[in-house]
């Protein structure tokens, strides 16, 4: 009867600990992520954020594709809907600590940001992504699965998106 507990018990664990690596490591889609059916979408909105030195004065440069040019039709929806569409990330095991210990994110040094946000009906979300391949949606923490995800976004943004200085 002990060898059965045991074997039951060492069953369990590897069980569980198989559960946690698949559900850490399975990439999911920022469709996902957000709960949101893209297919449904009315409105984008995108901007990016990087500092820049000059004469040794740090200023914020952005870019923005506001949600009023982005409507299904128009220029930009088509094409940033299908860069939201491929990011795909896996999720952080801090995830599993969140809402009770961890109450924000920070960071050090130079960071670029990427903020998007993504209206369907009446429900809309909004995400943020890091050049350090994160991804937060809410308080939750992902890791983006490739760079190219942030980096085809981020040049599309920058290219045809409107820039401002401060």
């Amino acid at each position: 009867m002990k060898q059965k507990r045991k074997l039951i018990l060492t069953v369990l664990i590897a069980a569980l600990v198989v559960g946690l690596l698949v559900w850490r490591l399975w990439p999911r889609s920022l469709e996902s992520l957000t709960g949101l059916d893209f297919d449904q979408a009315i409105s984008l909105a995108a901007h990016t954020r990087t500092t820049v030195f000059e004469s040794g004065t740090p200023i914020f440069v952005s870019h923005h594709i506001d949600d009023e040019e982005t409507h299904p039709g128009t220029e930009h929806f088509d094409p940033m809907l299908d860069l939201f569409r491929n990011v795909k990330a896996r999720p952080s095991l801090s995830n599993l600590l969140r809402p009770w210990l961890i109450s924000g994110f920070s960071w050090t040094g130079p960071v670029d940001f990427l903020y998007g946000f993504v209206s369907c009906g009446d429900t809309a979300t909004n995400f943020e992504m890091t050049d350090r391949g994160e991804l937060t949606v809410g308080r939750h923490l992902y890791f983006i699965t490739d760079e190219e995800q942030f980096t085809a976004l981020w040049e599309y943004v920058t290219t045809h998106g409107a820039e401002n200085r401060s």
